[in-house]
């Protein structure tokens, strides 16, 4: 069930490749999330914290082949519920910057600016979709990634 969960998550994922402008570079990131204290299954959490660990395999011709690591750590800034959240978030690893994070149901998105390997700091879209991976309260999640910079 995982297994057919994480493929469709994969499909849903591949189609933002195809809306990127041509300058940019995007990579396909795989990845595990967690969330503090738990997501609810009705009701919200307040003071929520969440991180994301991913590894986006390919960055494109301007970052070459990787692989590129990244921890996003952030805060929500509203209730927490399973319906969505929002907060900001600071990027560690290959990837590091901050960002705001916004998740409607189960799609997270994180954009702000970041430097590719202490490179010059720039644009980034980080759009994924989540696999919950435990119930009642959501704890643990996989993400599939469009990382684009």
């Amino acid at each position: 069930m995982k297994t057919r969960l994480l493929l469709a998550a994969t499909a849903l994922a591949v189609p933002a490749l195809v809306q990127s402008p041509a300058a940019a570079d995007v990579a396909i990131a795989v990845g595990t999330g967690f969330i503090s204290p738990g997501v609810p299954t009705t009701g919200c959490v307040d003071n929520a914290h969440f991180s994301i660990s991913g590894t986006a395999a390919n960055l494109g011709t301007t970052y070459g082949p990787g692989p590129y690591t990244f921890v996003a750590n952030g805060d929500s800034a509203i209730c927490e519920s399973i319906a969505a959240g929002s907060g900001s978030a600071t990027l560690s690893g290959d990837v590091s910057g901050t960002l705001s994070y916004s998740r409607t149901l189960g799609v997270i998105t994180l954009s702000g600016n970041a430097s590719v390997q202490g490179g010059p700091s720039g644009p980034i879209s980080i759009t994924c979709e989540v696999v919950v991976t435990s119930a009642n309260p959501v704890t643990t999640f996989a993400v599939v990634c469009a990382v684009q910079v």
